[in-house]
């Protein structure tokens, strides 16, 4: 949902797994490490210009509860020519800002060192927006 209300994003978004799956089986939801999380993967976050210095330590959860999903995810803005997933998702974040982040992000599983989030995002799974884009405008 965007700041106006509009449940479609205002860019496509995709998650890709590691094994190059571009339409998860699972509905997936990224959320930051504030609070009383404590997520079982360090993960980093990479912008689009290539810092892959992780300001955020960041969750993957899948919807069924499993804090631990077997594989790495991504998730990155589809500018352009780029295919979109083959489910509507939408970015929140913590703050209430439901536009998507100007940069696109990659979370990808590094096993590394965590570091406080600043901004905690959230991917979920529109099944009903996905029907929406099926039928066309």
């Amino acid at each position: 949902m965007d700041t106006k209300g509009d449940t479609a994003p205002s860019r496509a978004l995709e998650v890709t797994d590691t094994k190059g799956d571009t339409a998860p089986s699972r509905a997936l939801e990224v959320t930051d490490t504030k609070g009383d999380t404590a997520p079982s993967r360090a993960l980093e976050v990479t912008d689009t210009k290539g810092d892959t210095t992780p300001s955020r330590a960041l969750k993957v959860t899948d919807t069924k509860g499993d804090a631990t999903p077997s594989r790495a995810l991504k998730v990155t803005d589809t500018k352009g020519n780029a295919t979109p997933s083959s489910r509507a998702l939408e970015v929140t974040d913590t703050k209430g800002d439901t536009t998507p982040s100007s940069r696109a992000l990659e979370v990808t599983d590094t096993k590394g060192d965590t570091a406080p989030s600043s901004r905690a995002w959230e991917v979920t799974d529109t099944k009903e927006e996905a029907q929406h884009r099926a039928a066309g405008p």
